[in-house]
C-alpha cells in the first residue's frame, strides 16, 4: 500500500486478495474478471509524473 501519510494501520501485515469488481461512475465495468462495460465507457487519462518516490 502506497500512501503519503506517516502511519498505516496495516503496516507490516501480509495481505492477499484480488479485485472482484471495478466500478466507475456507479456502473460495474469488471465483474469476476470479465469486462461488462461497453466500448465507450471511460476516458483516456494520460500518465503524469509519479507522486511518490519509492
Amino acid at each position: 500500500m502506497h500512501m503519503q501519510t506517516d502511519f498505516c494501520p496495516y503496516e507490516g501485515m501480509e495481505m492477499r486478495g484480488k479485485v472482484e469488481y471495478t466500478i466507475a461512475g456507479g456502473e460495474i465495468l469488471i465483474e469476476n474478471g470479465a469486462y461488462t462495460g461497453n466500448a465507450r465507457t471511460g476516458k483516456l487519462m494520460k500518465r503524469g509524473k509519479p507522486i511518490l518516490d519509492l
